[in-house]
């Protein structure tokens, strides 16, 4: 259990709690490609050919004598085949990319900070960079990783690829997610010049010596070894001012590619999205560093109309708040949901009972 509530025993200090929630509940919402049967499509592929003369190694095939994935290519059917393999990809290196950040989220809460850095390494700088490079062009990822094959040219840690370039990419089929910025993105996963960034400290988790001049070990020291209570703390601030931003992008690079492998209700994904754009948007406006808040709970106020009452919506940080802890978001007057949910994709919480002291403001 990584989520933390008022029971959780923890030494992270409270001022992050909602930075740790918010990455939480990505996480979760990532794993449900895993969990939730709504994707159930994600794990099975079905096709059809009629039999004649210009198919190949039929008999071996039908005697499964050669895998599918070989058979398919081994007939042209490449467009099949990419489909099926984005979905084995995606599948595959999501579980092992969350497998890394439950691990690193847990270490953090625990203050073991050195190896939540060292778990944060392999998800941000190699899968999300693989699942990036699928995004962004399927078809010729399918041509390198499988038809070719060798993983000199898929490597993502490689120094042939150009990161910045991908990212680029990435956020131009993501369309328009303002909070996104190029240059942030590359700079917090591989940039080992800039002090925010979190390969040189990710690099200082792994290796108790290290020589590269940007982060080299200090004289008469071991990295992270020697770490005091001020070091863990700045570690905690880093951490959580700039992992729920690199969350909600991982998240939106998997939902992209989840919602093009898969023949499902629109509203989902956009649903999906703005579950994470409000509950980004609530730790946004809880944190002090963060220059945009007041602009957030500007647009908020100009909430329009119940369509269930009509009464004026007068939205602000408490009402980001329970959408933070429930997933719902009522009008205060009639408790109308203002979320309109995809059927059969509704929170858990839809069954519980509320009232209007549930809604009040804080004062």
């Amino acid at each position: 259990m990584i989520y933390i509530d008022k029971d959780t025993k923890t030494v992270l200090p409270e001022k992050y709690h909602v930075a740790h929630n918010l990455c939480v509940q990505i996480y979760d919402m990532m794993l449900e490609l895993h969990t939730n049967e709504i994707f159930n499509e994600l794990y099975k592929s079905d096709f059809s050919f009629k039999i004649d003369e210009n198919l190949k190694k039929v008999k071996e095939f039908t005697n499964k004598d050669i895998h599918a994935l070989d058979w398919l290519a081994e007939n042209g059917k490449h467009d099949i085949l990419e489909k099926i393999l984005c979905k084995r990809l995606l599948t595959s290196i999501t579980g092992d990319l969350l497998n890394f950040l439950h691990e690193g989220l847990s270490c953090s809460m625990r203050g073991i900070t050195n190896v939540a850095y060292a778990n944060f390494r392999k998800p941000l700088k190699d899968s999300l960079t693989l699942l990036e490079m699928i995004l962004v062009d399927p078809t010729d990822f399918t041509k390198t990783y499988f038809l070719n094959g060798d993983p000199n040219n898929y490597d993502p840690s490689s120094k042939n690829l150009n990161k910045e370039e991908i990212i680029e990419k990435a956020l131009n089929k993501l369309g328009n997610k303002p909070l996104l910025n190029k240059e942030i993105i590359h700079i917090l996963r591989f940039d080992k010049t800039n002090s925010n960034s979190f390969d040189p400290l990710s690099n200082l988790a792994l290796h108790i010596v290290t020589r590269d001049r940007n982060y080299k070990t200090e004289d008469r020291n071991l990295n992270f070894i020697f770490s005091s209570k001020e070091d863990v703390e700045k570690q905690w601030e880093h951490i959580y001012f700039f992992m729920p931003y690199l969350m909600a992008y991982t998240f939106w690079i998997v939902d992209e590619i989840l919602f093009s492998l898969v023949d499902l209700n629109k509203e989902i994904k956009e649903y999906r999205d703005l579950r994470v754009l409000l509950k980004f948007m609530y730790w946004a406006c809880k944190h002090d560093k963060f220059n945009g808040s007041e602009q957030i709970l500007s647009t908020l106020g100009k909430g329009g109309n119940c369509e269930n009452c009509g009464a004026e919506l007068d939205l602000g940080i408490h009402d980001l708040k329970l959408h933070f802890d429930t997933d719902l978001l009522p009008c205060v007057k009639c408790f109308h949901s203002l979320i309109n949910f995809p059927e059969g994709y509704e929170p858990e919480f839809m069954s519980m009972k509320f009232n209007e002291d549930d809604f009040k403001k804080d004062e």
